[in-house]
């Protein structure tokens, strides 16, 4: 690495010595896997000023410099130097070498954390009143929670799959390596029916599932509420009526004059 640091230090001389003003050089080394952990490619990259000047070929084994076409011609003169220092030197492909075998054992290390880790999805269906159509409402299942990203949605009517029900839909990450998405299925309510949500993900081989049924619409709860009030009203003057009416007659009065004979 030290080596290869000197070369960076030698790109930075010679493009002082053709200035070119601020300049940057970069030197990543990055490991990028494929869908297992054995197709595994190691990337090396020098870079200056936001351009790639060369870049290891795993396949060849060899140092590959950027094009004339591409870099300026100053930094191609540098980067077809150094690319030629570097495939000459066993030492440097040796190193690339140690990398690729150190990516490969980071690789076995931490692929079941990362790779094949699943988290399943939370459901839940809200329904929303419609704005077009005052009979309809518009249901939303909120998948959350859930990685990888893959997931597939359809929604179900008493059982059975709803045709083009599978509508597009954006997954967002959460930041915390997890997963949200939505899916709306327009419906007109009736009594007896059922909808149901179902998620497929790799967390799982049978689908997750969420039931939605219909229930009392806003204005049914509204003229329900408004009936109660209005019976509890009733009831609450009915029950006063009777007290009052009760306390008023209990026992009663002589009267002056009272001529009933006394029983003895």
């Amino acid at each position: 690495m030290q080596g290869i640091r000197g070369l960076a230090l030698l790109l930075g001389w010679t493009l002082v010595c053709n200035p070119t003003g601020a300049f940057v050089t970069q030197l990543n080394w990055d490991c990028v896997y494929g869908d297992s952990v054995k197709e595994m490619t190691m990337c090396y990259y020098m870079v200056f000023n936001k351009q790639i000047l060369l870049w290891y070929d795993s396949t060849e084994n060899l140092f590959i410099h950027c094009g004339s076409n591409t870099c300026i011609p100053p930094v191609y003169k540098v980067a077809k130097q150094i690319t030629l220092i570097l495939n000459k030197s066993p030492g440097f492909l040796n190193m690339t070498k140690e990398k690729q075998v150190e990516c490969q054992r980071n690789g076995e290390k931490y692929w079941a954390d990362t790779v094949l880790r699943t988290v399943p999805p939370k459901l839940r269906i809200s329904p929303m009143e419609s704005g077009s159509k005052t009979e309809t409402q518009v249901l939303v299942c909120y998948v959350f929670e859930f990685y990888p990203a893959a997931v597939n949605i359809t929604w179900l009517k008493n059982g059975y799959p709803i045709a083009d029900s599978l509508t597009s839909f954006e997954v967002l990450p959460n930041g915390d390596w997890s997963y949200q998405t939505q899916a709306h299925l327009e419906v007109i309510p009736q009594s007896g029916d059922s909808y149901t949500c179902s998620v497929e993900h790799a967390s799982r081989q049978e689908p997750f599932q969420e039931k939605w049924e219909p229930g009392l619409t806003m204005q049914q709860k509204i003229k329900i509420s408004v009936s109660v009030v209005v019976l509890a009203l009733g009831l609450i003057f009915l029950f006063t009526g009777i007290i009052c009416w009760k306390k008023s007659h209990h026992g009663y009065t002589l009267i002056p004059g009272y001529s009933y004979p006394e029983v003895s």
